[in-house]
């Protein structure tokens, strides 16, 4: 039994195995070894050793020990490369081992080949293998940015652009649709890259839904811009479709032309990232191509300062909270205030707030600030408002992801006495879209425990009415950007449509940015329930909201 097992062990082995006695004549071998000879077994050891390796073993000179010729191997004890030959004639390389063997049964030597061509094949399809997006066919990363690391020290980057390419949404995607789905769109849009950047032009997924594409012949930065603009346009032109689940793709691209000045890749990829997120914060959710000029450096670090900063201004109590009132409409009476955040560093200008809040939403800082934010809001709407008027809190969906969001609230209300009811949350229409599934729980846990709920700047993303049933929120707040500036009577009628649907699923109707008496007539002319803009007033602190509101409710 244990000699079946021998046999079939060696006989599985990837090597070509040879037993070859002391007079040179092979006895034994394996199927690689006839395979790699081209003979079969009875060919085979009818022949010796070196008449398929010419060379590998080698007289003893005085050595009687045995009749005829003492031999010993030619590269004894370690692996060496060889010439070996077919039945017809044809050499090739291998990798010999050879060892002597001197036990009861067997005098001789045992032989080890492997086809080095095979290994070579081998070698190169792992190498391939290794440089290639399994999902995609693209590069990795890593073989991309040695491509441009060559073309740079051979000198040949005056003419380099890199265009670094990310995907909108695509945690949504993977979240709404699937993962297979997830999966079709990056290799969808892969086979897009291809077909219009060109087969010759190296293209690489870099990690997620981010690709990297190496322009080649670029004269200029505006010429770079237009090519990313093409490879932009045929990735969105057109839906990517499986079955009945379906999306129009949404990109921003960041592009770099390193036109000699540049001097290695990583350096290319640090500015075409820098010119990705001026593209993200131009979009407005829309696809968008950025390019790098070395102001871009300059702001960056810019920014590292004030994030830095940012880091422990909780700590040092440098947040503050100003309060902009909301009113009925048409009667004008104060109905609620919306808190907004500001940060004054000391010794500093102030940070806008569309600066730090994006900050501290990537970095997290967003969740204690947010609470610290919900306290403070809460307390101030339990001592100093009537009780008919709400408090409203802008919140992000990195606080809504935020497990303990609904314990800061309870807290909060617990320690102000504040009613649930009266504290009223806002997230953006666009917030509430790209991560809509989240979005949903979140409100309906609000709803649960008898907090409102708002969206906020309807107009200014995907401007869909259709989602107003699944999103079950109170209160719709439409954007300032579609009000209005003069007697457009079609905007007008527009605005009171979508007025008109917003009641039909009962939901309350605010407008935000009004700025004309006009304006504020004609809104509640059209139904609109309540008004927010300078026209009533500005953002104030919170001494200015106390006088505020004992003028106007007494």
């Amino acid at each position: 039994m244990l000699e079946n097992i021998a046999v079939t062990f060696l006989d599985a082995i990837g090597e070509g195995l040879l037993a070859v006695n002391d007079a040179g004549r092979i006895c034994a071998v394996n199927p690689v070894a006839c395979a790699l000879f081209g003979r079969d077994k009875d060919t085979l050891v009818a022949l010796c050793l070196n008449d398929v390796l010419p060379g590998a073993l080698r007289p003893v000179a005085g050595d009687a020990r045995h009749s005829g010729e003492a031999l010993e191997p030619a590269v004894s004890g370690r692996t060496h490369p060889l010439r070996a030959k077919r039945t017809n004639g044809i050499e090739f390389s291998v990798l010999a081992n050879i060892n002597r063997v001197d036990a009861s049964d067997f005098r001789g030597f045992v032989v080890v080949v492997t086809n080095m061509s095979q290994l070579a094949n081998a070698m190169q399809l792992l190498q391939e293998q290794a440089a290639r997006d399994e999902l995609t066919g693209l590069s990795t990363d890593r073989f991309f940015f040695s491509y441009l690391d060559g073309l740079i020290s051979r000198g040949e980057d005056a003419e380099l652009a890199l265009v670094v390419i990310n995907l909108a949404d695509f945690a949504t995607i993977n979240e709404a649709l699937g993962h297979a789905f997830g999966d079709l769109v990056l290799h969808e849009i892969a086979g897009r890259l291809r077909a219009a950047a060109g087969e010759s032009t190296r293209i690489a997924r870099i990690g997620g839904a981010r690709f990297a594409v190496a322009l080649t012949g670029v004269r200029s930065a505006r010429h770079a811009m237009s090519q990313a603009e093409e490879l932009l346009w045929a990735i969105t032109g057109k839906e990517v479709v499986l079955g009945d689940r379906r999306i129009l793709p949404r990109a921003m691209a960041g592009v770099a032309w390193a036109a000699g000045e540049i001097r290695e890749a990583e350096g290319l990829m640090h500015a075409a990232d820098l010119a990705l997120r001026q593209a993200r914060r131009a979009s407005g959710g829309e696809s968008w191509v950025g390019v790098y000029n070395p102001d871009m450096a300059r702001r960056a670090q810019d920014l590292l300062v004030i994030e830095t900063a940012l880091m422990g201004a909780l700590e040092r109590n440098e947040f503050s909270l100003v309060y902009q009132p909301k009113v009925l409409l048409p009667s004008r009476r104060p109905s609620g205030v919306e808190a907004l955040l500001r940060w004054n560093p000391p010794g500093r200008p102030p940070v806008p707030p569309d600066l730090f809040i994006p900050m501290a939403e990537q970095n997290g800082l967003i969740v204690p600030i947010g609470a610290w934010v919900i306290a403070e809001t809460t307390r101030f709407a339990a001592e100093h408002m009537p009780p008919s008027m709400r408090m409203s809190v802008n919140v992000s969906t990195v606080q809504f992801r935020d497990p303990g969001l609904l314990d800061a609230i309870d807290a909060a209300l617990h320690a102000s006495k504040l009613k649930p009811s009266r504290l009223e949350l806002e997230i953006t229409e666009t917030a509430a879209m790209s991560e809509l599934t989240l979005a949903i729980e979140a409100i309906r846990n609000m709803r649960n425990i008898g907090v409102r709920t708002a969206i906020d700047d309807f107009g200014t993303g995907y401007s869909s009415l259709s989602y107003l049933t699944r999103l079950e929120v109170d209160k719709i707040k439409i954007d300032q950007s579609l009000l209005p500036k003069d007697g457009d009577e079609r905007m007008w009628q527009v605005l009171n449509a979508i007025i008109e649907l917003c009641h039909a699923a009962d939901r309350e109707v605010l407008a935000e940015g009004i700025e004309s008496e006009w304006q504020a007539e004609r809104l509640a002319e059209g139904g609109c329930d309540k008004g927010q803009g300078y026209l009533f007033s500005r953002p104030i602190p919170p001494d200015a909201l106390r006088a505020y509101l004992q003028r106007e409710v007494g």
